[in-house]
């Protein structure tokens, strides 16, 4: 997984997609302060932008992939936003 083109309130992450067939991918991230939010992602992409980041903030970022009432481990990376 990377984190690039990381701004003051956004983030784009990237992955390699599984081989496996899925339903989804989810992306859970959390900022220094507290704040978790998750989205859902689907199968056909590995590509997300994070938006509405606070500046000046690192964020834990999870990603992992389901099927039904399975999923995978969870893969996990770093990114800082800029500050205004």
């Amino acid at each position: 997984m990377a984190t690039d083109r990381v701004t003051e309130d956004t983030a784009t992450v990237s992955w390699n997609k599984v081989e496996a067939a899925i339903d989804r991918y989810m992306v859970q991230y959390t900022s220094a302060d507290g704040d978790t939010k998750e989205i859902e992602v689907g199968s056909e992409k590995n590509i997300v932008t994070l938006l509405d980041l606070k500046p000046g903030m690192e964020y834990v970022i999870y990603i992992w992939a389901e099927k039904g009432p399975q999923w995978s481990k969870k893969a996990s990376t770093r990114a800082v936003t800029g500050n205004l």
